[in-house]
């Protein structure tokens, strides 16, 4: 028997026409792409590379950032900022809570200026030095365009691509991201879907047209929108589906 042909499918990557070196239907132990690198098809579907975290993706089934919380691991909120900061600075020293922070944790996350002088302004995080709960030093993608102070706050938010997990039941607790087209293994990397018509777990039943939600009820599942729920809207039924079956939505999670 001969092994399977993996589908490549050209498409816009980082905004040129090429090949990806890893298809929407394959996984890899090795990363390919920077998380987070957006594929286009010519089709209209959009997807997020992305890394799986301590259990597999199932192909279909809807999937989240890893949980916010806990142990902090993933986001701090309004934390000091621990020693001021000029205009076009790119270094910048804040307090962390609770737990060390290990090197590079929050690397491709959020730095984001939340309260007091500074307000409003966010970077990309270049990576961020290993430290136990106290001072921790974070490098910015781009200097500050405004000066902080040690009266600014600061809110913090890893990847949201990196250890990506099933949508989970009863409370929301990440940001919903989308939908894989195969199974990504643990710790492995792959694409999600996350815009135009995929097939997705279906937890309540759909209407055709009708707008589609994270549903609660089972963990990676979708349902229709009733009017009472409040979950996050991922897209719009492409048909009737029943309830516990996979059916064509149109997502709309990030185009």
């Amino acid at each position: 028997m001969t092994a399977p042909t993996i589908l490549y499918e050209r498409g816009i990557l980082n905004g040129t026409t090429e090949e990806p070196k890893q298809g929407i239907y394959e996984q890899s132990a090795t990363q390919q792409y920077e998380l987070g690198t957006r594929l286009a098809l010519e089709d209209g579907r959009a997807f997020r590379y992305c890394q799986a975290g301590a259990t597999a993706l199932d192909a279909g089934e809807l999937q989240q950032s890893a949980l916010f919380g806990g142990s902090l691991t993933t986001v701090q909120t309004d934390i000091a900022v621990q020693a001021a900061a000029a205009i076009g600075d790119t270094d910048v020293y804040v307090t962390t809570v609770t737990d060390a922070t290990t090197l590079d944790q929050y690397k491709g996350g959020y730095f984001c200026i939340s309260d007091a002088t500074g307000q409003g302004q966010m970077r990309k995080i270049a990576g961020n030095a290993a430290g136990a709960a106290g001072t921790v030093k974070f490098e910015l993608d781009v200097g500050l365009e405004v000066a902080v102070t040690t009266s600014s706050k600061v809110q913090l938010m890893s990847n949201p691509y990196k250890a990506v997990l099933q949508s989970v039941v009863t409370t929301p607790s990440g940001l919903i991201l989308g939908v894989p087209t195969c199974v990504i293994a643990i710790s492995a990397f792959g694409w999600l879907q996350t815009w135009g018509m995929a097939c997705c777990l279906v937890k309540t039943a759909l209407t055709m047209g009708t707008n589609v939600l994270y549903d609660v009820a089972a963990a990676g599942s979708v349902g229709v929108d009733d009017g009472a729920l409040i979950n996050s809207k991922v897209g719009i039924a492409g048909l009737v589906t029943a309830t516990t079956d996979s059916g064509l939505v149109f997502l709309t999670i990030a185009p």
